[in-house]
């Protein structure tokens, strides 16, 4: 999330460079953060054994997968520390038959590709992240009767997460 909008691949790393990561978190306080590269994040977290990564994929070409795959394949032992996800099912499907990594993806209708059924894109996913009000025991107790693991996502603004605040507490008192 940044003060930019529209396709990661419409932008050149130069421009992607220039937009702030921390303006919309915690009021502000992270104002002039910028996105590091792939290259400079697994660097980072390569003495950083003990931390999972959850690498999104915004592009929806293979080429895109590959080339990451390629260099997150440099540093040793973290493709067992990351889960890939995407909104898109034939990426997730694509990640999951070529690399056979662990896979999160999102209920169908937020999703783009999807394929219904039994073998469908359910089928090849680890983890399911659902949103503000699908944060319920009725879509926990579904994912987990398909074999998956619900998560919940991360609201990106004050209104999504009062809405996640909600749902976490009808979660709470629902478990007393």
């Amino acid at each position: 999330t940044t003060d930019g909008s529209g396709p990661v691949r419409s932008f050149t790393l130069e421009q992607l460079r220039q937009l702030d990561a921390g303006c919309k978190f915690d009021r502000g306080q992270y104002a002039g953060q910028r996105i590091p590269t792939l290259k400079e994040l697994l660097d980072l977290l390569d003495s950083a054994r003990y931390l999972l990564l959850n690498v999104e994929i915004k592009d929806y070409a293979f080429e895109t997968v590959d080339a990451s795959m390629e260099l997150i394949r440099q540093y040793p032992g973290l493709v067992d520390r990351c889960i890939f996800t995407c909104f898109n099912a034939r990426v997730l499907d694509y990640l999951t038959d070529r690399y056979r990594v662990r896979t999160q993806g999102f209920l169908a209708r937020h999703m783009s590709d999807f394929a219904q059924g039994k073998a469908g894109s359910y089928s090849k996913m680890d983890a399911l992240c659902l949103f503000d009000d699908e944060i319920t025991r009725e879509y926990s107790n579904w994912v987990e009767d398909m074999g998956i693991v619900p998560f919940g996502c991360c609201p990106d603004d004050e209104a999504r997460a009062a809405g996640a605040d909600a749902a976490n507490r009808q979660m709470e008192s629902m478990a007393a």
